[in-house]
């Protein structure tokens, strides 16, 4: 997915300053006293509680991106993901004037004859365009998953999607989240076009009219009916609704898609600020000759003209998220999770409806060496060098291979934030595929490509919780699509104290997967805190 931010790198930047001030820092706090005696740097391991909850809803209307199909997770099943979207007027162009005058009776002018010839919604996929020596330009397309079809039908909706709260006075933007599918489609109105059996291609579209040849990058292209457009748009010009766009957004209040199975269906991310709708039309020339008539081409006709009105996607984009039940079983083991031991099974699955596993470190004593809290550690004066969770994938739970997600990331639950050791990771600055590798550590595959763990990284979290007294917050562990998302969403309703948000990057991912929990009857792949430290002798 083609999305940059500079925060990482920025943050990558400050990591280095600040880990040489942390650094001299530690050793003057220390002293020469522990050079000058033995140093033992020994491998300990702690147990943690570990344990899984449904995500409550999410706020979706926040979102860089959007998911619009269908995925069929092979462990958890079907999920749906559909969109509302408001379509603004163009900027500077509210109070719009269309070449639409008629004839005029004393000079015998015919008029614009104005004549919409085709309406396009256009919502292109993330791609990599390159242009090779003889000027043909090939794409490959990027967040696109799955190739069976699926059918959209698409809406518009009645649905007035409101900027500010009044629950806040309307000081506060107004939030919607991932599970409002059911209310959103009490309002559908008219149906403005519909896709029979959509398949993602890599290919350009190019849409040759009687006049004029459309040229579009990869993506879905419904055409919507051009009368529909002339009467709700065209026609309403010099009325009060396309005067502003406020009342523009209560006139055309947004467009709804909503998908369905053909077969399996496939899903994509895109960026709603490059969707639009298009109306395309046709107009007699307004260029005259010498006597005032409109210029003519060799045949005596009146040279027509071509001209386009574009509605941009530029308001509120709510995702909303439609998810197959999950198996009994499973339901009640995420609605009763054992919070104080923790549990043998930890579960993970990205979208609005997702699964978060809650992990509380530095408790217990799992190699029996009497060293159990923070406290204990802060007496004996260790300094932690290295300290990671690793968790082992649960192949026996899942289908493992390439529907197991890549990348997970951890966060502190108690102030919705990275934890510190995102900002010391040197690898930010890399591809998102890459990126932040050191602290969170991507999947690592066996010969058969299926998952065996992930290394998540806490050096630098921890020895604020030792050294500094920071907050031994829980910690949340989530899949994400793109670990360079530093912005968290709000959650509704929550299940667990302490959790108001979760990184965006949960919402944005359709995986799933299962880990050993530190409960897990396989003891060597039970999840620990695994800790190298030193201290004086």
């Amino acid at each position: 997915m083609k999305i940059k931010k500079l925060l990482p790198t920025i943050l990558a930047i400050l990591g280095v300053l600040i880990v040489m001030a942390s650094c001299e820092e530690d050793f003057n706090t220390l002293g020469s006293e522990v050079i000058d005696q033995d140093i033992e740097i020994p491998d300990t391991v702690f147990d943690v509680v570990a344990y899984s909850r449904k995500l409550p809803p999410i706020r979706t209307n926040v979102l860089p991106t959007n998911q619009l199909g269908i995925y069929n997770d092979p462990n958890y099943g079907t999920m749906r993901a559909n969109v509302l979207g408001q379509v603004l007027l163009p900027q500077g162009l509210q109070d719009p004037d269309f070449p639409n005058d008629g004839p005029n009776a004393d000079t015998g002018d015919p008029g614009d004859e104005f004549e919409i010839s085709k309406v396009y919604l256009h919502i292109p996929f993330f791609n990599d365009a390159s242009t090779n020596s003889d000027g043909d330009t090939t794409f490959t397309l990027d967040s696109v998953y799955g190739s069976e079809p699926m059918n959209i039908t698409f809406y518009r909706s009645n649905y007035f999607l409101r900027d500010l709260d009044p629950d806040s006075n309307f000081e506060d933007p107004q939030p919607y989240y991932s599970n409002q599918a059911s209310l959103f489609e009490q309002f559908l109105s008219d149906e403005l076009g519909r896709l029979e059996n959509f398949v993602p291609s890599n290919e350009a579209i190019e849409i040759i009219t009687a006049t004029d040849t459309i040229n579009y990058d990869p993506g879905l292209l419904v055409e919507f009916t051009p009368d529909y457009f002339q009467e709700n748009i065209i026609d309403q010009e010099g009325e009060e609704v396309l005067l502003t766009n406020e009342n523009f957004k209560n006139y055309f209040r947004g467009i709804y898609m909503e998908v369905e199975e053909a077969a399996d269906g496939n899903l994509f991310l895109f960026n709603p600020d490059n969707a639009n709708v298009t109306i395309y039309f046709t107009s007699n020339t307004e260029e005259r000759d010498e006597s005032g008539n409109r210029l003519t081409d060799d045949a005596g006709n009146i040279i027509r003209v071509n001209g386009s009105f574009e509605l941009p996607f530029n308001g509120i984009t709510v995702n909303t998220f439609d998810t197959e039940p999950l198996p009994t079983d499973l339901q009640t083991a995420l609605a009763n999770p054992n919070i104080s031991e923790g549990e043998e099974t930890l579960y993970l699955r990205g979208g609005g409806d997702g699964i978060i596993t809650y992990i509380e470190v530095l408790e217990g004593d799992a190699d029996g060496n009497g060293i159990r809290d923070i406290d204990d550690i802060r007496t004996e004066n260790w300094l932690i060098n290295d300290a990671n969770l690793k968790f082992y994938v649960d192949q026996s739970k899942i289908v493992g291979g390439a529907s197991e997600p890549d990348r997970i990331q951890i966060f502190n639950v108690n102030n919705g934030d990275v934890l510190i050791d995102y900002s010391f990771d040197f690898t930010a600055g890399l591809a998102a595929s890459e990126a932040l590798t050191t602290h969170l550590g991507k999947l690592e595959r066996g010969s058969d490509n299926n998952g065996e763990f992930y290394k998540i990284r806490i050096t630098n979290h921890l020895n604020d919780v030792i050294r500094k007294d920071s907050t031994n917050a829980a910690l949340g562990l989530v899949v994400t699509q793109n670990v360079l998302f530093t912005e968290f969403s709000e959650v509704r309703l929550s299940q667990a104290p302490g959790l108001n948000s979760v990184p965006q990057g949960v919402i944005l991912s359709h995986e799933g997967t299962a880990l050993h929990g530190n409960l897990s009857s396989d003891i060597d792949k039970r999840l620990r805190l695994e800790i190298f430290y030193t201290k004086p002798d």
